[in-house]
C-alpha cells in the first residue's frame, strides 16, 4: 500500500494469456509435381485467463474465460475490485 495525497492506493500487477491448441502445417513426402491430401484437425480451442496480484497485502485474484472480450477485461477488474 502506497499513501498518495493522504489517501492508500493498493498497487495490482496484471497479466492475460492465451493457452489451448494451435494447429501445425501438416506436411507429407510425394512426388515432384503432385498434390497429396494432407488431412488433418482443423479444430482449435483455447481459454483466455486473467490474472492479477498485490504483493504487499498478499491478495490475488484471476479469472478464466473463453473469449478475450471487453466483458471479459470487465469481470477480471470488478474481480479485483
Amino acid at each position: 500500500m502506497q499513501a498518495v495525497g493522504g489517501k492508500s492506493i493498493e498497487v495490482w500487477f496484471v497479466d492475460e494469456a492465451r493457452v489451448g491448441q494451435k494447429n501445425t502445417i501438416t506436411r507429407r513426402w510425394a512426388k515432384r509435381g503432385t498434390r497429396p491430401a494432407a488431412p488433418k484437425d482443423q479444430r482449435t480451442a483455447s481459454a483466455y485467463i486473467f490474472g492479477a496480484i498485490c504483493p504487499a497485502l498478499g491478495k490475488g485474484a484471476g479469472l478464466v474465460m473463453p473469449r478475450c472480450t471487453t466483458e471479459a477485461m470487465g469481470l477480471h477488474l470488478a474481480e479485483i475490485a
